[in-house]
């Protein structure tokens, strides 16, 4: 984790109640970062999950498709811009993208960022 920021919990109190109920739905931990993701001033709307050790701790496969697809599939508000789930970006719209710094930096964990 050395090239991201310092870890953190500082996120909008909407953000922070989604990150909750997935934390306690599926059993594992969340954080944002400093300048998460890099250069996009997105810390307080972005959030990774990893496994109830922390940041770090990496979650297996299939715990991220079950996280990442009731993060996509929820309803209500904030909604999501994007969601990384390993090396595997989506969009809101379905549009699908290779996430930035590839398997290195997407390993073990899933990444969403709200709008």
């Amino acid at each position: 984790m050395g090239v991201f920021g310092a870890t953190s919990w500082a996120v909008r109190p909407d953000v922070r109640a989604v990150a909750q109920t997935v934390s306690r739905k599926f059993g594992c931990s969340w954080n944002t970062y400093i300048d998460h993701p890099p250069g996009l001033g997105l810390d307080a709307v972005s959030v990774d999950f990893w496994g109830p050790g922390g940041r770090g701790d990496n979650l297996p496969p299939e715990k991220r498709r079950q996280i990442a697809n009731y993060l996509k599939e929820r309803t209500g508000f904030p909604r999501w811009r994007w969601i990384i789930n390993g090396n595997h970006g989506q969009y809101a719209d379905g549009t699908r993208f290779t996430p930035p710094g590839g398997p290195l930096w997407n390993r073990g964990h899933v990444h969403i960022t709200f709008s």
